[in-house]
């Protein structure tokens, strides 16, 4: 768990750069093999903690920690909004109009 966490710091250290965070999104990191979600973040200062889920590829392990917002945001330039799935009801009417 440790060594997660000091490999989700170094990768943040490297992209310092800020970058728009969406609450409650998935994003998929293939430069760094990780899937980072973020489900919430206590405010928009750099220090603010951020309740985050990291799971690499990989590593059947999933640690979800809080992390400060500065870390995450400087990840996310190496990592792409996961597009939310379809909603069952719009598979169906689909399935239908065929």
């Amino acid at each position: 768990m440790k060594r997660i966490f000091l490999i989700f710091v170094a990768c943040a250290a490297a992209f310092a750069q800020a970058a728009p965070l969406k609450i409650g999104a998935t994003y998929d990191c293939p430069a760094i093999h990780a899937t980072i979600k973020v489900f919430s973040c206590k405010g928009p200062a750099e220090t603010d903690l951020c309740d985050i889920q990291t799971t690499f590829q990989g590593n059947p392990q999933v640690s979800r920690a809080p992390a400060p917002r500065r870390q995450v945001e400087g990840v996310m330039p190496v990592c792409q909004v996961r597009p939310a799935p379809a909603k069952a009801s719009a598979a169906k009417t689909e399935t239908k109009q065929k």
